[in-house]
């Protein structure tokens, strides 16, 4: 049980830092920052704001400049542009 604990504590070291494509398995992306707009209220928001819409309203943004040229507007919460 004891060299099971370590195989996993071991794993779980090794991987932090990791860069990894798949969002599934909840390693952050230390890549550049995106930003998430809502498609229906045209609001965009820092990607870890807690008034992110729905999957189905989103749509990735590279920058801020994008976002604005795409006429979205920055969200009140999370200030994404400053």
């Amino acid at each position: 049980m004891r060299t099971v604990l370590i195989a996993i504590a071991l794993s779980m070291l090794l991987s932090v830092g990791c860069n990894k494509d798949d969002d599934s398995n909840n390693v952050v992306n230390s890549g550049p920052e995106h930003y998430i707009g809502n498609t229906q209220s045209h609001v965009f928001h820092r990607s870890n704001c807690s008034y992110l819409p729905n999957a189905e309203n989103r749509i990735t943004l590279n920058s801020c400049d994008e976002a604005t040229s795409q006429n979205y507007t920055p969200c009140g919460h999370c200030n994404p542009c400053q």
